[in-house]
């Protein structure tokens, strides 16, 4: 039996989409070319510290390195010579002895092939610094494998007195540590020697098995004790000295030791597989007792995100020097990832920052698209969700906003987290900075972390949003720290719509400078990581919430107001950094690419896609090729138009083209030229001369405060700045044709209620704040929130209505990802099962969370009689932005008659 026709009535949802599935970690590429360079550790010998630390890098027993000839730098004074006798297979590569090619990938494993004359091999290096044997203690670990026939073969570590640099013969043995095979067992020995069959975790010596030898040397005049214990499972070492060891046995020494040998001694005609790694000499237990390093944690994340800085002003992307100099930004770009095609979902503060939170376009926030609006709950943010899975967060600067207040939104706090804002300045470098000190307040969050605990950290540098201290950007500033010379005005890179005029320059500047102050600002916060030693592993972004604060970038879609930079480091986990990216992507990509690091399921759906794979790419260019083009939009900015409306746009950037679909073309998109003085462009000097001298620069007038057609469609290939718009040229129909289809599919895919023709919700939600910024103007809403009913009663309409009068409701077909537009028939099937249970089976488009559902049973179709207990709802199967779904009703099976409905609604 068909469903029965849409009941729209408002429903508390019972069900939303559940979360998308996370991908698999990329980190492994990149994790392992660390360590196959090899770790080198130096701490001078000073006190209780580690004197001198070597590691052949590796792993599963294939131990390979890096040519160590590095001299002081590893704690040694001298590199690793060799001398041999006997017969020795060196086609394998070397024990890393000098002579070899550095950066030559060698394996620090040895083999002997057999001969009648036996085999002695010895590597030694001196210490930088001699230890004292008197009256002191000193400890070594190191671990090793050996496998051999047997005989009388022994592989081990040898500390050496009155050694010589560079000559592996010299020097006298004040003890060895290592394995004996004429007993099966581990042996240390001094003048004499002694020997144990098992680890002090309870396993019994065998041949090419990975065991860990950790000493200490007690040193006496005249009563001289090396004490020695060996593991198999690096996990039972003690994290303390123990009062007991394996084995021990007297020495007798009072020179300094000052080299480190590896060495075999082997009969004759014996063969042997040997190797030695990770060799730690310290004056402390916990120097020497370090288990081998567990694989890197979820990284910890920094997002630096600036308020209205355009792509390009940065040295990394190709700005002049004369205009602005950005070295720590350009530093993460040479240090981790550039993405050249990166652009922001919305040309606009506080709904970009709600998609980047959420990873969902701003159509898909209901309020939050708004400037001003709310940030309803349900639109769960990655701050939220890793701070339930254990990561510390909070902010500085500017979260999320402007927008309502947090508890009107149902929240406790802003979205970005808990505020970290105590901490100000009086050392910005003009009265246009802001006097947040960003980087002590990140400094006091890091200090009042637990050690370990992964944390995530937004700093909104409010730079440089207007407005500026005038002439600040040409001027000196002796003051500042570090101090800032003069610049040259003409070096200001005025875009061809603006006038070219020096008011417009210094006004450029001016905002430069502030680029300068923010950069500065990054190269403090990097200090903190590299203070904290947090640097390796801590995921860095910086990007921009939208373009320049200038007419026809910032609040408009044309590439000027939605390209942001994007800039990407991270140490442990990007492979072959210095890339520059050319895929398509967007800042509603970062929360996926998080939620993925972290090994989250995300807790809504998404529209972003983890850049997680591009960071273990060791690629550059275009990576994915599905990542061909990107979508930005705008609503509501400014108070600008009458009724406090907006000036909806789509846009869709290619490698090649700009479409732009704008939904009201007879709004003013720049605001009414009477009485609201174009507010949707930011105040300051370059908009009051624009506006004053619109009669003798009337085309730069024109292009930014002109209606604008339906369509726009610009070739960025020989129109960068968007200024020839080819949508009524026959020449490029067919690209026109293309790009509005993709554009409409992708929104439709979405739910985004402009195309699904409901868009005048965007126009209807409260605005939340009063205005602050603009001049003039008739047509400003007290910011009180309340909404704008005729709006919201429009759309409503819409949605209870059937426009293609098939017999759903709009709202259902959105619902069920149907076109409301085209005729269709019910998309729900029914059957009963053996049990007698009614089954419904119905598409699902669960991408938008604008809409809820939920099924109801019902014996005779009387109004009471329509329940919804005991129903269940499962996914049997997903595509794209559809699931298919199957709630099952229950019914004895006695149940002459068996009826279902769905209800939708917009909770």
């Amino acid at each position: 039996m068909p469903a029965p026709a849409c009941d729209d009535r408002r429903l508390i949802p019972t069900m939303h989409a559940t979360p998308l599935r996370s991908l698999p970690h990329p980190r492994s590429l990149a994790r392992t070319a660390v360590v196959a360079l090899g770790l080198w550790a130096v701490t001078p010998h000073a006190g209780a510290e580690l004197i001198a630390y070597q590691s052949f890098g590796g792993a599963s027993g294939a131990l390979h390195g890096t040519d160590p000839n590095a001299g002081a730098a590893s704690g040694f004074s001298g590199t690793w010579a060799a001398t041999a006798s006997g017969d020795m297979d060196f086609a394998t590569g070397s024990l890393l002895i000098a002579g070899d090619t550095a950066g030559a990938d060698h394996r620090a494993e040895r083999t002997r092939t057999g001969g009648a004359s036996g085999l002695k091999l010895n590597v030694q290096t001196t210490l930088e610094n001699p230890v004292s044997t008197l009256g002191g203690t000193l400890y070594l670990s190191f671990k090793f494998r050996a496998d051999w026939t047997a005989g009388a073969n022994q592989v081990g570590i040898q500390l050496l007195a009155g050694a010589t640099a560079s000559s592996a013969g010299s020097g006298t043995v004040v003890c060895a540590i290592g394995t004996n095979s004429a007993n099966s067992a581990f042996r240390i020995a001094g003048s004499t020697q002694n020997t144990t069959a098992s680890t002090a975790d309870g396993y019994p010596y065998t041949n090419n098995t990975t065991y860990f030898a950790i000493g200490r040397l007690e040193t006496a005049s005249g009563n001289d004790t090396l004490r020695v214990s060996f593991y198999r499972d690096a996990a039972n070492i003690p994290a303390a000295d123990p009062a007991a060891f394996s084995v021990s046995h007297p020495i007798s020494t009072d020179a300094p030791i000052n080299a480190i040998r590896l060495y075999t001694n082997n009969g004759p005609n014996q063969d042997v597989t040997f190797a030695i790694d990770e060799v730690r000499l310290g004056t402390a237990w916990t120097d020497v007792s370090t288990k081998p390093p567990p694989a890197p944690g979820p990284p910890n994340i920094v997002v630096v995100i600036l308020d209205d800085w355009g792509a390009g002003d940065s040295g990394a992307e190709g700005a002049a020097p004369g205009f602005v100099q950005t070295p720590n930004f350009d530093s993460i770009a040479n240090q981790g990832l550039r993405f050249s095609n990166a652009v922001t979902p919305a040309p606009s503060c506080s709904p970009a920052r709600a998609a980047l939170l959420t990873g969902r376009n701003p159509w898909q926030l209901e309020e939050a698209a708004c400037l001003t609006g709310l940030f309803p709950t349900k639109y769960v943010t990655y701050v939220d969700a890793l701070e339930a899975a254990g990561y510390a967060v909070g902010y500085t600067g500017k979260g999320w906003g402007p927008g309502a207040p947090d508890a009107a939104s149902g929240r406790t706090r802003n979205p970005a987290g808990p505020a970290w804002n105590t901490r100000t300045t009086a050392g910005r470098w003009t009265t246009g900075c802001s006097s947040n000190n960003y980087w002590k307040n990140f400094e006091d969050f890091v200090a009042a972390q637990t050690p370990g605990q992964p944390f995530c950290f937004w700093i909104g540098i409010n730079e440089p949003h207007r407005g500026y201290e005038a002439g600040s950007g040409t001027a000196a500033l002796p003051s500042a720290v570090p101090p800032q010379p003069a610049k040259n005005l003409a070096e200001a890179p005025v875009p061809p719509w603006l006038p070219a005029h020096d008011t417009v320059r210094s006004d450029l500047m001016d905002y430069a400078r502030e680029v300068e102050y923010a950069d500065y600002q990054l190269g403090q916060i990097l200090a903190v990581l590299d203070a904290n030693q947090l640097a390796a592993n801590t995921l860095v972004v910086v990007c921009t919430d939208n373009g320049r604060p200038f007419a026809r970038a910032k609040q408009n879609t044309y590439a000027a107001g939605i390209r942001s930079p994007l800039f990407i480091r991270w140490p442990d986990g990007i492979a072959n950094p210095g890339r520059v990216i050319t895929d398509h992507v967007s800042l509603i990509d970062l929360a996926p690419t998080f939620y993925e690091l972290a090994d989250l399921e995300p807790p809504i759906p998404l529209a972003g896609r983890s850049l997680a794979p591009l960071f273990a790419s060791p690629a550059s260019g275009r990576i994915d090729p599905a990542r061909s083009s990107a979508m930005a939009g705008m609503e509501r900015h400014g108070y600008a138009r009458p009724d406090d409306v907006g000036y909806p746009m789509r846009a869709l950037r290619t490698d090649t083209h700009l479409y732009i679909r704008n939904f009201k073309p007879d709004r003013w998109p720049a605001g009414n030229p009477t009485n609201d003085y174009y507010t949707d462009i930011d105040n300051g000097p370059a908009k009051d001369f624009l506006i004053a001298n619109q009669n003798a620069y009337p085309t730069e007038f024109a292009l930014c405060t002109a209606h604008r057609p339906a369509e726009e469609l610009y070739d960025l290939g020989s129109d960068p700045h968007c200024l020839t718009n080819l949508a009524g040229n026959p020449a490029h129909a067919a690209t026109l044709e293309t790009l509005r289809g993709e554009l409409e599919s992708q929104l439709r895919d979405e739910g985004d209620p402009r195309i699904l023709g409901h868009g005048d919700l965007f126009d209807g939600y409260a605005r939340w704040a009063a205005p602050n910024w603009n001049q003039g103007g008739t047509f400003k809403p007290d910011g009180s929130g309340t909404p704008n009913a005729a709006y919201i009663t429009a759309a409503e309409a819409v949605l209870a209505g059937d426009s293609d009068g098939d017999g759903l409701s709009d709202l259902l077909e959105h619902l069920f990802g149907t076109r409301a537009d085209l005729p269709n028939g019910s998309p729900v099937q029914t059957s009963r099962d053996p049990s007698g249970n009614l089954t419904l089976t119905f598409p699902h488009r669960f991408t938008s969370m604008e809409f809820s559902f939920r099924a109801e049973a019902s014996s005779s179709l009387a109004h009471e009689s329509w329940t919804d207990a005991g129903v269940t709802t499962e996914i049997l199967s997903e595509t794209g932005a559809l699931r298919t779904l199957r709630s099952t009703l229950p019914f004895p099976p006695t149940t002459p008659r068996a009826f279902g409905r769905i209800l939708g609604s917009r909770p």
